[in-house]
């Protein structure tokens, strides 16, 4: 996972011409697709990432979920004010982030949950599929 990890980061992205990301998205594509024949592949979408928060509770690990589930909510319930909707949304990635890397050591695209399963930051690969 660490070379997949390294070769697709954002950092690496941020440094391609335009004119190479084509060949980096369809690079990707393709070892998603490898991944897929020996994983089971899933998105990180909040519900998983909270179960897999929930498999290993512990105090803080709790803690940095309600946090996240806080900020949510109060993202939700803003309703008006663009600086605060703005300021919340920015903690609520970095929240994510926090969790993330408390889980798995490291804010990635590939993450490894157990021998068999490998969890995507819907994040990251929006930003590398040109979809941010």
């Amino acid at each position: 996972m660490q070379e997949y990890n390294k070769k697709y980061c954002l950092e690496e992205f941020a440094k391609l011409r335009p004119s190479q990301r084509t060949a980096f998205r369809n690079e990707l594509k393709k070892t998603m697709d490898s991944l897929r024949k020996s994983n089971a592949v899933k998105m990180l979408d909040d519900d998983y990432l909270f179960s897999i928060a929930a498999a290993q509770a512990n105090f803080s690990m709790m803690q940095m979920v309600n946090e996240y589930r806080d900020l949510m909510a109060r993202v939700k319930n803003t309703r008006g004010d663009v600086k605060q909707v703005n300021d919340l949304s920015r903690s609520l990635m970095q929240q994510r982030k926090k969790l993330l890397e408390t889980l798995f050591g490291d804010y990635a695209l590939f993450n490894r949950v157990d021998p068999k399963t490998i969890a995507v930051n819907p994040d990251i690969l929006k930003v590398l599929m040109g979809q941010s």
